[in-house]
């Protein structure tokens, strides 16, 4: 079969009777977390670096998205959009909104297994793409929106100006997140 340039790649429609339900393999004394890329942008944030990986279905990738916009980062941090259905193979990218723009991969899987071969964690969205390492930075979307609150002021053009110290919401933040928490958690899947 002839390789396809990036931008015609895109996944095989949903087929659960091929591919199964996508289920989060997990076993119970697993310690490590259930989002595992949570870093930071620690370096200075540059224009056309970062990529962010989103999803319309999903509220906490909708936040980050709308974190996106009013920090003024849409000629900062590109986004593209996976697909609102998946089954075993996890998110992927078609008709519906395109191909991955920046690497071609057809699965957002294939991100994580870019990042840590053998990736045998959650995939979800909102994830940030760096192209410069080509590497997960982080699928917190928590994390992902101080970045873009803070780490990428030099280089954005907000919507909203102000001189809010945004680490100020964070513990409640969080308080409330924490709260919410099991409403949020995938069936099965200890706190």
């Amino acid at each position: 079969m002839p390789k396809l340039p990036r931008s015609s790649r895109l996944a095989s429609p949903v087929d659960t009777t091929a591919h199964g339900e996508y289920r989060i393999a997990r076993q119970p004394d697993d310690p490590r977390p259930l989002y595992r890329f949570s870093g930071h942008v620690v370096e200075d944030p540059q224009p056309g670096r970062y990529h962010l990986y989103a999803g319309w279905f999903c509220p906490w990738s909708q936040r980050v998205t709308i974190a996106h916009a009013l920090a003024g980062l849409r000629d900062v941090v590109t986004v593209s959009y996976v697909d609102n259905a998946r089954d075993g193979r996890g998110w992927a990218f078609r008709e519906r909104y395109g191909p991955d723009p920046v690497n071609g991969f057809t699965l957002l899987r294939q991100a994580y297994e870019a990042t840590e071969e053998g990736f045998d964690g959650h995939v979800s969205v909102p994830t940030l793409w760096d192209r410069a390492t080509a590497r997960v930075v982080s699928n917190d979307f928590k994390g992902i929106g101080i970045d873009f609150a803070t780490r990428f002021r030099h280089v954005a053009t907000p919507v909203i100006r102000d001189t809010t110290d945004f680490t100020t919401f964070t513990a409640p933040g969080n308080e409330l997140l924490d709260w919410n928490a099991p409403a949020r958690r995938p069936e099965g899947i200890p706190a």
